[in-house]
């Protein structure tokens, strides 16, 4: 194994020119294993693969990771239900190191958090952080990922650094209906394979048309024009309620490669629709549809 010295803060204010640099969606899970020394991560970052364990607590922990194939990460990933990750992760160089800032999205929308990595512990030590972080949380192990992923983020913790988990009771997201000659929808698979409209956790820098462009990207593999506001809808997930609102989308372009090329994605008529989507909270949309493109 390799030897990871890395130290993780909190963030008080964001850069003012986040949107200056690269950033990825990441998903990761883990396996169930309560062992506060030791974990077995799986990674999407992009359109590569990874494992990753990882041993030991606080500044120095012992690092061991390989990359998967698309196939091989499709058949481990199931076994992280429950216990994932998502987060969109900025690398912003400062001085001759690298910050890796995560916001956080679904159900830890809220949190946000940075991480440096250093080639020995005395630079680790000597490391002066810029103004914009926040407290310390190395050796929190509440707040590492693997803890995240398995409990959540106990309320102690929740008070004791001020964080305010967006929507905690309540989950603010858009997304898009894609359409093509008044007549077709494209819809896509979920992680549960599933078929529905592409759409996600609205991020805190970006509005409600702009997260739903993103999510189309991301998720179905397209762009195109956002449209009006074409309808609302509510359902039940991580002990709150999600508040969805749709847009409609025209002028498609589907591309070959996209970050969650793991979905599947089809055109189908609207009057067929009610062939492929079931859940429920979605009816009053398809409704809608019909009645507006019959």
């Amino acid at each position: 194994m390799n030897l990871e010295i890395e130290r993780k803060f909190l963030v008080k204010t964001l850069p003012e020119n986040l949107k200056d640099y690269k950033s990825k969606k990441i998903l990761q899970g883990y396996l169930n294993i309560e062992n506060e020394d030791f974990e077995v991560r799986f990674r999407k970052r992009g359109k590569r693969f990874f494992q990753t364990i990882k041993q030991g607590n606080g500044l120095n922990r012992e690092e061991s990771e390989v990359e998967l194939s698309k196939e091989q990460f499709e058949t481990f990933w199931p076994l992280t239900t429950n216990h994932r990750i998502v987060k969109r992760r900025y690398k912003i160089p400062y001085k001759k190191y690298v910050i890796e800032l995560d916001i956080y999205k679904d159900n830890y929308n809220g949190l946000v958090a940075c991480e440096v990595e250093f080639p020995n512990e005395k630079e680790a030590l000597d490391f002066v952080p810029p103004e914009w972080f926040g407290v310390e949380v190395t050796n929190e192990f509440g707040l590492q990922n693997n803890n995240v992923a398995l409990h959540g983020v106990n309320e102690e913790l929740l008070a004791k650094y001020k964080i305010l988990l967006k929507g905690k009771d309540k989950y603010l997201q858009s997304g898009v209906i894609p359409i093509r000659k008044n007549s077709e929808v494209l819809i896509i698979t979920n992680h549960k394979k599933r078929w529905i409209f592409p759409k996600g956790i609205i991020e805190g820098n970006l509005t409600s048309e702009e997260s739903a462009k993103k999510e189309a990207w991301e998720e179905a593999g397209i762009e195109g024009d956002v449209q009006e506001k074409f309808g609302d809808y509510h359902y039940e997930k991580w002990n709150g309620i999600c508040h969805v609102e749709m847009f409609m989308m025209t002028n498609i372009k589907e591309l070959d490669e996209w970050p969650e090329n793991f979905r599947k994605r089809k055109w189908v008529a609207i009057a067929e629709l009610d062939d492929y989507i079931t859940k429920n909270e979605l009816q009053p949309i398809i409704n809608k549809l019909k009645e507006k493109y019959r």
